[in-house]
């Protein structure tokens, strides 16, 4: 996993809940990616430390992160994650299929169209 982490341009977190995964994604993993690459995480998000992600997001540690799940849903206003220019966030809708429709949205092809509004 380190030279995983260590060579990777993308690293997308699709851990399942459990025990031994909650806070996997920390500063110390984070550290072991290159300045330039980039953290996706439309999995769960108790595998990942969210101090963590935003202190390194901040100090350009890593160069970008698009998160569509928190700890808490949705995400108090003011978080200091929605602040940071390098992060694309979703409202845990990432998932979703044009055929499956919640709260009018899709998943990935309406965040699309609103990214493009």
């Amino acid at each position: 996993m380190d030279e995983l982490l260590a060579e990777s341009d993308v690293v997308v977190d699709l851990l399942p809940v459990q025990d031994a995964t909650k806070g996997y994604f920390n500063e110390a993993t984070f550290g072991q990616m290159k300045p330039s690459a980039f953290f996706i995480n439309t999995g769960r998000a108790h595998s990942v430390d969210e101090a963590a992600v935003v202190k390194v997001l901040s100090e350009g540690r890593i160069a970008g992160a698009a998160i569509d799940v928190f700890w808490l849903e949705p995400l108090p206003a003011g978080h200091p994650i929605t602040k940071l220019p390098n992060v694309l966030l979703t409202p845990h809708t990432a998932g979703g299929t044009p055929q499956g429709t919640i709260n009018g949205m899709a998943g990935w092809t309406d965040i699309f169209e609103k990214l493009n509004e």
